[in-house]
């Protein structure tokens, strides 16, 4: 890239890094924000997830537990399990013009047979890491592992482990 985008595309890059918090091991502390409840689980891009894979590429969780997804990144990124969950989801059923999408009551609709188990709305960061709840963690079962991916950068794969 070259000019102005370029230019922004590097501010934003530099920006976003000097404003996550990090370990002293230089991964993003998740534990220092505030709105993740400590000990809920977390699956993480960081600034070079694209390239690899989530920064926290195994988690462990129980059905129904709050997990959130951050991104650190100035890409999008995403969640969206392997295993096909259950079509009675509020999020997989037929679409209805009448009933218009909405980001908290009706973020996404798939198609039936076709619902993830679990998903995440697709988010990008500007400045600072964003965060969004992952979807469906109701329907886990435990003893099971559900492997999940990123739809823009499918070589992104990780696994909850679900107890």
């Amino acid at each position: 890239m070259s000019g102005g985008w370029g230019r922004l595309l590097r501010c934003m890059l530099v920006g976003a890094l000097v404003a996550i918090p990090t370990s002293a091991a230089g991964a993003p502390s998740l534990a220092e924000r505030p709105t993740v409840a400590a000990g809920s689980p977390v699956i993480a891009a960081v600034p070079g997830s694209r390239g690899g894979t989530y920064a926290t590429p195994i988690i462990v969780a129980q059905p129904g537990d709050d997990i959130t997804f951050v991104n650190a990144e100035p890409f999008a990124h995403d969640v969206r399990s392997v295993q096909m969950g259950p079509d009675n989801t509020s999020w997989c059923k037929p679409w209805d013009p009448d009933e218009p999408q909405h980001r908290k009551r009706n973020p996404r609709q798939f198609p039936k047979g076709k619902c993830p188990l679990l998903w995440s709305l697709p988010i990008s960061m500007t400045v600072g890491a964003v965060e969004t709840k992952v979807y469906g963690t109701e329907s886990l079962e435990p003893g099971t592992t559900v492997e999940f991916y990123c739809t823009v950068f499918p070589d992104m794969r990780g696994s909850v482990i679900v107890r």
